[in-house]
């Protein structure tokens, strides 16, 4: 009895021994050394992974909500018209002007920023009140100008037919950051009244 006990305590201490040395070296490389007074052990590696999506990304205005600019000619009516430009409020940087975020990754690959106009090619919409009358008078898109400020690339200009588009080159990666600016030109007279319009952009790698 006194020798199977030896001999079952030895088991066990040689089953437990191998079982911890077996899950040492599979969850990390590892080294050691011996030697006095000093000794270094050798290089143990842990190796890095990092994983980037293939991407396109835009941005006009506040990331998470609508800006609007607005020309308002209240305060000056006697320059209507006269060709003067306006300059607009509104917008995340102010008095009309937008931050702009034009990204991609795709090695090659051209990005193009279409602007799309509302007012089925008829331009700004009166929304009234006042003379003008909804559905019947517009302002032209032509109207409002788009000058860049600081971007590598013109901005897409604006027109009734909502055919502006801006060509970013083939060339990886693409990150343009800048401001546009957006003026009203006010070389028409029309009806008086409140004209509302959106202009929608899109980004697409070709």
């Amino acid at each position: 009895m006194k020798l199977n006990k030896i001999l079952l305590t030895g088991l066990l201490a040689t089953l437990f021994g191998t079982g911890l040395a077996t899950s040492d070296s599979a969850l990390a490389a590892s080294s050691s050394c011996t030697g006095s007074p000093t000794c270094t052990t050798p290089a143990v590696p842990l190796d890095f992974q990092i994983i980037i999506p293939q991407f396109v990304r835009l941005r006009i205005g506040n990331a998470g909500s609508t800006d609007t600019i607005v020309f308002d000619m209240t305060s000056t009516p006697d320059l209507i018209g006269d060709s003067s430009v306006v300059a607009g409020t509104g917008g995340d940087v102010g008095a009309g002007e937008v931050n702009v975020r034009v990204m991609a990754n795709g090695a090659g690959l051209t990005v193009r920023v279409d602007a799309a106009t509302s007012g089925t090619g008829s331009g700004i919409d009166c929304v009234g009140p006042g003379s003008c009358a909804p559905g019947t008078d517009f302002i032209n898109w032509d109207e409002i100008t788009v000058t860049p400020n600081g971007c590598a690339v013109a901005p897409p200009p604006l027109d009734n037919a909502g055919t502006g588009t801006a060509n970013y080159p083939a060339a990886a990666p693409l990150k343009e950051l800048c401001t546009w600016i957006y003026k009203y030109d006010n070389t028409t007279v029309p009806f008086d009244g409140t004209y509302v319009g959106t202009v929608t952009y899109t980004a697409t790698s070709l």
